[in-house]
């Protein structure tokens, strides 16, 4: 220890414990390390003064050590306010004895603490050897001057020796209190050997492994180097991006997913070239869209079924009216969902006029079932990349539109529509028809590959539902894996009812109309379908009938008395302007060569007039009315038929040679073809012939053969309907169609009289 002035340890010395002082709060452990040194530490004196050359003592170990340190203050300065700083020597290790309270403040009664020497010289010496030996070793690790190694190897003194070690040593605050009052030196000289020794193995430890993080630093200095210089230039750029998080963050989400095992792998492959790669590059964007796309799929996904089918019949029949025999199979078609428990089957297809509802009866399904409902539109595609994507070596590629339709379903069993699939097109850049063949055989849709993910996906689930407006133009291949359903089109009676549930409200809620603004008359309504929209579908309906709304909402704004509420056929009339289909003109009276057809169109069953009429001449035929090649062949067979049967009817052998003969169908302008106007060929032949006429309640539809066999037709049901508005009360069909008249609605039938014929004789028998 230093030298001391003659002072009295019974003397009362200021108290100062920094034991529970906060880590904040500053002052210096060195000041208990440096024995001979002066120090210097900063503490809040809380107004209390210290004066230089006057001594305290410092407390600053645990509360229930009643030890200390014996301070002089050699100098001290003004920090602030109430802040000190205190250049101090220390002079003793001290034992607190007695502490008193004064003025609020403690001052203590304390005694020097002696220290224990060794109990033998060699013992000693041997112990400071080891001591200065070990230090030497430590040094290595600690890097320390050569003047504190110098001091240690000249100092003898066991005591100094300890403390100097002490002051060097980097061990925490508790096991230094222990070194520092520890009183026997021999025990002080074994803790510090021992700390000493465990700090050697602790600091060789540390080397090995740094030494073995640098060969690894070495082997990838090159990257992290690349590394560090892209965060910069990103971070120049704008674009901060911490790459390793980005990683970190997309690696969690891929492996949350529920993708499958293979699309997985494919996520952390393309993921693990991201990661490589700077945020600026053209393929960091593409990659990254790819894993989004990924990501974003339903992969096992689904919504649970409901099968009832009392609710599926009441959905259908609150959102659907008439369409019974459509309405029957759709039904019939959950029901062996239901128990088979398996969506795979037919791909159901409904083929039928615009507006007649096949969109919706798609969405009355879904709900019926409780799925998700998307739907896509086929017309006009002609690039096979719309269905099943783009390469990803393109610029702007992206997933064809029945990926991009699942992931706007969210699940993977929804109700999928394809519309209008018989408008689908194809040219050089391939054919999309080929590419729904994958995706509407049950038997294989369950591995569907879109070119943009390169992975198989699960279609299997998925409930496909197709329209068309016509089967023809769909292709054959395609056409085979689809069960057909027709929707023959709304009858008069139908559209009727249709408008008064459905429509009339939806468009009086729309146009802002109440109940007693407007009131549609059957008669007007009636008027509406024939003369304005006779299609097979309500679309034309709908608009005609918001036409009058709207220019009944405008007269009520306007402020305009309303002399008549209710909208019959003048109100139509003067409503909607000009007829657009004007009704069939009847001739006056029955005439030669003049015989009602009946034919079928998109706009729902039509009746006819063929009209005949025999020319002298030398065997011309001329056709007239804009016929298709089908009914000119008609008119040839007919023709044929009779130059070869001229006895059955009694008409002149030679008429193809002494006459020339004229059919016309009126109402040129529109173009008229089919397989069933052969029947009404040959029987206005015969009539205009025979110069016998036909009666005019009577219409046939029927296609003919050369051997004058009647042949059966489609689209009876929109021929019968037809008939009854025009006021035809007999039919001749052919035989063959017996079966189909089941199928019509007694209120259609009724007060019309069919005859079923096999042959033209039969149907000449009949008429002449």
């Amino acid at each position: 220890m230093i030298e001391k002035e003659n002072f009295s340890y019974e003397s009362l010395f200021l108290l100062i414990d920094i034991s529970e002082k906060k880590s904040d709060q500053k002052f210096s452990l060195k000041t208990l390390k440096r024995i001979d040194i002066v120090d210097k530490f900063d503490i809040d004196l809380k107004k209390t003064e210290i004066y230089e050359d006057e001594y305290f003592v410092l407390k600053c170990f645990n509360s229930d050590e009643m030890s200390g340190l014996l301070l002089k203050v050699l100098k001290k300065e003004n920090l602030g306010e109430r802040i000190q700083r205190l250049y101090v020597l220390p002079v003793d290790y001290v034992q607190i004895k007695k502490v008193i309270d004064y003025n609020n403040y403690k001052k203590v009664k304390c005694e020097k603490v002696f220290f224990k020497g060794f109990s033998d010289e060699n013992i000693k010496n041997g112990y400071l050897n080891l001591l200065r030996k070990n230090f030497k070793e430590l040094s290595v690790f600690y890097k320390l001057d050569k003047d504190l190694l110098l001091k240690v190897d000249s100092e003898n003194d066991p005591f100094l020796l300890s403390e100097i070690v002490l002051s060097s040593l980097e061990v925490d605050k508790d096991l230094f209190y222990s070194f520092v009052f520890e009183t026997d030196l021999e025990k002080r000289f074994k803790k510090i050997l021992l700390t000493i020794k465990e700090e050697i193995e602790k600091k060789k430890l540390e080397e090995r492994l740094y030494d073995e993080v640098l060969e690894n630093i070495n082997e990838n200095s090159k990257k992290v180097f690349l590394k560090e210089q892209l965060k910069i230039i990103n971070r120049e750029l704008g674009q901060d991006v911490d790459v390793e998080d980005e990683f970190l963050k997309l690696k969690n989400r891929i492996l949350k997913s529920d993708l499958s095992n293979y699309a997985k792998e494919k996520a952390l492959e393309e993921a693990h070239r991201l990661k490589s790669l700077p945020t600026y590059s053209a393929e960091y964007s593409i990659i990254k869209n790819y894993i989004d796309w990924i990501l974003s799929l339903p992969w096992n996904r689904v919504t649970l079924d409901n099968f009832d089918i009392k609710l599926a019949k009441n959905i259908l029949t609150k959102n659907h009216y008439g369409l019974t025999q459509v309405k029957e199979r759709i039904l019939e078609y959950l029901s062996v969902l239901k128990l088979s428990k398996n969506s795979k089957g037919h791909i159901l297809c409904f083929v039928g006029a615009p507006g007649v509802g096949k969109t919706s009866l798609g969405q009355s399904i879904a709900e019926a079932m409780g799925r998700k409902f998307v739907r896509i539109s086929l017309g006009g595609i002609k690039d096979e990349s719309e269905i099943k994507g783009h390469r990803r070596t393109y610029v702007g590629a992206m997933p064809g539109r029945i990926i991009q339709m699942m992931k706007r379903a969210g699940v993977v069993n929804p109700v999928f529509m394809l519309d209008e699939i018989d408008k689908l097109g194809g040219d050089f850049k391939g054919d999309p028809s080929s590419a729904l063949l994958e995706i509407l055989d049950p038997q294989i849709n369950n591995s569907f590959s879109d070119n943009y993910l390169e992975i198989e996906y699960d279609l299997s689930k998925v409930l496909f539902i197709c329209t068309a407006n016509v089967t023809h133009t769909i292709p054959p291949a395609l056409k085979d894996r689809m069960e057909i359903i027709k929707i023959p089109g709304y009858l008069e009676f139908e559209k009727v009812e249709i408008s008064k549930r459905f429509l009339i409200p939806k468009i009086m809620k729309r146009s802002g109309l109440k109940k007693q603004d407007i009131i549609f008359e059957d008669e007007g309504i009636v008027k509406i379908i024939r003369n304005y929209s006779p299609e097979s579908g309500i679309r034309g309906l709908e608009k005609n009938i918001q036409t009058i709304m709207g220019k009944r909402a405008k007269e009520i704004a306007l402020g305009e008395k309303v002399k008549n509420k209710n909208i019959g056929k003048e109100e139509v009339l003067k409503y909607l302007g000009p007829e657009d289909y004007i009704e069939r003109t009847k001739e006056k009276g029955n005439i030669p060569g003049v015989v009602n057809g009946l034919a079928w169109t998109p706009n729902g069953g039509k009746v006819l007039t063929v009209e005949t009429i025999i020319l002298e001449g030398n065997g011309n035929v001329q056709l007239t009315g804009q016929l298709g090649d089908v009914m000119k062949e008609s008119a040839s067979t007919a023709i044929s038929y009779l130059r070869k049967n001229y006895r059955l009817f009694g008409i002149d052998k030679d008429f193809y040679k002494n006459f020339d003969i004229h059919i016309h169908i009126p109402e040129g302008a529109i173009p008229k073809d089919g397989p069933s106007a052969g029947i009404t060929l040959v029987v206005s032949l015969i009539s205009a012939l025979k110069e016998r006429p036909v009666r005019d309640d009577f219409a046939m539809t029927g296609e003919i053969s050369l051997t004058g066999n009647v042949l059966p037709v489609g689209g009876l049901l929109e021929k019968i309907v037809a008939a009854q508005i025009d006021g035809i009360k007999n039919i001749i069909v052919p035989q063959k169609n017996m079966t189909h008249l089941k199928g019509i609605p007694l209120k259609v039938r009724r007060d019309l009289k069919f005859y079923f014929v096999n042959s033209i004789y039969e149907t000449a028998k009949i008429l002449f």
